[in-house]
């Protein structure tokens, strides 16, 4: 518990459940260190108010010190990194916000198409990013959950920089995000970058999709 950490915040998000989604769970974290290599961290509900107020609020791209955690195995069912170790801030961690110049950026862990279509390692408990621009897409669709709930769907093909595609499901706010860039594809090309995305192998086919509480960008 006593480990000494520099890092970023290369990410970060609530978790709140499905069908209460002003219900806070706790606060996710994706820490770089200064070799680039990353943990995800979590802030349990019960010590979030540590981490809020105007003076000791932790923001996605700070650069902070940090000390005192619990170390635990990482059994998340998605994997935002490859450690096998996760860290939980507890009401002892401290946290302190720095300036280094020096210290390094490595925000995305690309893959590249290729080796998803070939089926190569694809872990479907494993998040990774990509990137690629929009060529076609289907029309907005809905599904129906098994709380019972819908949620909208919208497939959309992705073209990397060697001309390999994916098809690519967006859910649920997702849907909103993207949909107004993609009135005019040929005149105005769609540039998407998906963070935190799962592959999955349907019928022979691999695709990726957005899980909850991910992010893209366009």
């Amino acid at each position: 518990m006593d480990w000494n950490f520099k890092v970023r915040v290369v990410r970060m998000w609530h978790a709140t459940p499905r069908d209460k989604p002003n219900f806070l769970l706790s606060i996710e974290l994706v820490l770089q260190d200064e070799k680039g290599e990353k943990i995800h961290a979590t802030i349990p509900r019960f010590v979030v108010h540590r981490f809020r107020g105007e003076k000791n609020a932790i923001k996605e791209m700070g650069l902070y010190l940090m000390n005192t955690f619990v170390v635990e195995p990482n059994n998340m069912h998605y994997k935002t990194t490859a450690q096998k170790f996760k860290l939980e801030l507890t009401p002892k961690t401290i946290v302190v916000e720095t300036t280094d110049p020096a210290f390094g950026l490595n925000i995305f862990n690309f893959r590249l198409f290729n080796d998803l279509k070939n089926h190569i390692d694809i872990d479907d408990t494993q998040l990774f990013d990509v990137i690629g621009q929009v060529v076609c897409h289907a029309e907005k669709q809905t599904h129906k959950l098994r709380n019972g709930t819908t949620s909208q769907f919208l497939n959309v093909v992705i073209e990397d920089d060697e001309r390999k595609t994916i098809t690519a499901t967006f859910w649920g706010e997702f849907v909103d995000k993207i949909m107004p860039h993609l009135h005019n594809l040929i005149d105005e090309p769609v540039i998407v970058v998906m963070q935190l995305i799962r592959a999955h192998k349907f019928q022979g086919w691999a695709f990726v999709d957005s899980c909850k509480n991910n992010e893209f960008g366009t």
